[in-house]
């Protein structure tokens, strides 16, 4: 599962070591990243309309997909320890987190 947490979260970085997030950094599965280096990009099977087969993920501005977050199923995403229901509001809620 991609884990996104958001400004503000504190998180672990090392043992005993902990780190809270600043207003322009998130943590995309264990690593930091400014929010202005991100984006949220979308992909689907174009063969189905069922939704959850549409992908979320989150790439680096430039196109250039090599961040830790690869595109997963919507409900493969947990945003500041939720786990996500619904397309929309993963969209929604990653859209929040890196704006």
């Amino acid at each position: 599962m991609n884990t996104l947490l958001t400004s503000g979260q504190v998180v672990t970085v090392a043992v005993g070591q902990t780190y809270t997030l600043k207003d322009n950094e998130v943590m995309i599965n264990n690593v930091l990243c400014r929010k202005i280096d991100v984006e949220i990009t979308l992909g689907e099977n174009k063969n189905d309309s069922n939704q959850a087969n549409v992908l979320v993920g989150i790439r680096k501005r430039d196109g250039n997909n090599n961040l830790p977050a690869n595109l997963s199923t919507y409900d493969k995403w947990q945003i500041d320890g939720v786990t996500q229901t619904g397309i929309s509001n993963c969209v929604n809620n990653i859209n929040t987190a890196i704006q």
